[in-house]
């Protein structure tokens, strides 16, 4: 069973992924025009809200924020530039700036000294958590040696293995303050990113091998780190969540994950084309690099579920035997075909790309089957079942359920509660209706369906009838007492609020 958290203070240390405006701050001082712009709709961060560093204290119950977060845009593990060295020869610099905000230390190693020298480092700090993610940078910068494929690969995971170390080594003054707990968050695969579409195969793999010997040695530094007593670790696989959203992006209402609103970075922007008539919220990158505000909200989610339940992933492989626990489980199906079993507790269950099968426990459980053609049925409690693409099989449990209806030929029955439905006409998330057909049953209890539309006026609900068949949206609904129209994708299920804000976060309606 997972141990309550040993900290009530989370401070956030990183890059562009984590940075909550301290870039921004930083080169509004020295910059003509700030970076990132503005004008391309840069929200004083590198994306256009609020990144997952700003989400996560409140989500998990601890301090945060972003008084709390000392991470900024462009920071290396173990380099020692200023924001001059970082920016000076992309934009025009204000000949009038001060030598000390040109000074501005943008690496990790100034992100430390900053805190520690700060007032939040004052006194104990053995109830503080320090999140470190940070590395990918690094990767950008490896400079390919001379020699064959394979001398070129040893070289990319020494590299890796090296970059750990001085991870490490920066990370120490924050163990000497006495900082008790480290959240060491790893990195990626390189092809998550829209930018690796412009490199060949071999420089990614050539970034993947940096990758994986990072991953690999930060691990064995974390379990180090707990075994000698230094600190409580906990080494998150952020890395996992960006691969799952990218790799099955329809499961989480984006459209390709290869599109971004942006060509370029925070710095460099051209807007895209192809984004423009679609909304930002359904697009997963904002430039070639860094998330949406609504990606970050996955990926929030993601750190907070993975820092308060056991976590518990399968393989590419087919699982039959993922067994959940009494307590809250965070269950990860991954590629192959998964069966996956939850207990007790208030758990989270992600199938993953594959035909699973997943049967909610006594808790109340979050159950997103994505692709692939799956057998969800929920638990005792008040559930969330998200069924994805694919031609799925969804029964709701004992519980008042939300089921939430994705794109494929799925047969939806409630269960003996007051089950909320909603079904989203294919349109509107940029796909065509096809030839698909969803039925939905509603069974015990008062029902009700939310049928999100782009024009209400076109659908005329019989409050008298017991089936009602919308043909041109591939639905047919029975057993179901109400059923209210809505005009687009921004509403609200005032009766399931709680459940329809945990659906939001996770970019499942």
């Amino acid at each position: 069973m997972r141990t309550p958290l040993t900290f009530d203070e989370i401070v956030y240390f990183g890059a562009s992924y984590t940075d909550s405006g301290a870039f921004f701050e930083a080169s509004e001082k020295v910059a003509i025009v700030p970076i990132p712009f503005e004008a391309a709709g840069y929200d004083h961060q590198f994306s256009n809200g609020p990144v997952y560093a700003d989400l996560v204290p409140g989500l998990i119950g601890v301090t945060g924020g972003e008084d709390l977060n000392y991470a900024v845009g462009g920071a290396r593990i173990s380099d020692n530039r200023n924001i001059e060295d970082l920016i000076g020869g992309t934009v025009d610099l204000n000949p009038f700036a001060d030598e000390d905000d040109l000074n501005f230390g943008v690496d990790y190693r100034h992100e430390v000294a900053r805190y520690l020298n700060s007032g939040n480092a004052d006194g104990d700090l053995s109830n503080v958590a320090a999140s470190i993610y940070i590395g990918n940078n690094d990767t950008r910068e490896f400079e390919i040696p001379d020699g064959t494929h394979a001398e070129i690969f040893a070289a990319a995971e020494d590299y890796g293995r090296q970059l750990a170390n001085s991870l490490l080594v920066q990370t120490r003054p924050l163990l000497r303050a006495g900082v008790e707990t480290l959240i060491f968050n790893n990195l990626s695969n390189v092809e998550v990113f829209p930018a690796s579409n412009a490199s060949s195969d071999f420089i990614v793999n050539v970034g993947d091998h940096i990758v994986e010997a990072f991953n690999t040695a930060l691990e064995t530094i974390a379990d180090r780190i707990e075994t000698r007593g230094f600190a409580t670790t906990e080494l998150i696989d952020l890395g996992l969540i960006l691969e799952e959203v990218t790799r099955d992006a329809s499961s989480f209402r984006f459209r390709d994950a290869d599109l971004a609103v942006n060509f370029g970075e925070g710095s460099t922007p051209v807007p895209n084309p192809a984004a423009r008539d679609i909304p930002v919220d359904q697009i997963a990158f904002f430039d070639q690099v860094h998330p949406t505000t609504e990606f970050h909200q996955i990926i929030a989610a993601y750190q907070a579920e993975s820092l308060t339940s056991n976590v518990i992933v399968g393989t590419d492989d087919n699982d039959p035997d993922l067994m959940g626990t009494r307590g809250d489980d965070f269950v990860i199906g991954l590629d192959g075909r998964d069966t996956i079993i939850l207990d007790g507790g208030n758990d989270v269950a992600m199938g993953g790309r594959g035909d699973d099968v997943i049967d909610g426990g006594a808790g109340s459980d979050l159950i997103i089957g994505g692709s692939g053609n799956d057998q969800l049925v929920g638990g005792g409690r008040i559930d969330i079942i998200a069924d994805g693409d694919g031609d799925d099989a969804v029964q709701g449990g004992d519980g008042g359920d939300l089921i939430l209806a994705g794109a494929g030929n799925d047969t939806i029955r409630g269960g003996d509660g007051r089950d909320f439905f909603v079904f989203t006409d294919p349109e509107l998330l940029g796909r065509n209706r096809g030839d698909d057909h969803t039925v939905i049953v509603g069974n015990g209890g008062v029902d009700t369906l939310f049928l999100a539309v782009e024009d209400a006026s076109e659908f005329d609900v019989d409050p008298n009838a017991t089936v009602h068949d919308f043909g041109d949206l591939g639905l047919t609904v029975g057993q179901v007492e109400n059923i209210v129209v809505v005009e687009g994708l921004d509403f609200e299920i005032n009766a399931r609020s709680a459940q329809f804000a945990e659906a939001d976060l996770w970019h499942l309606v």
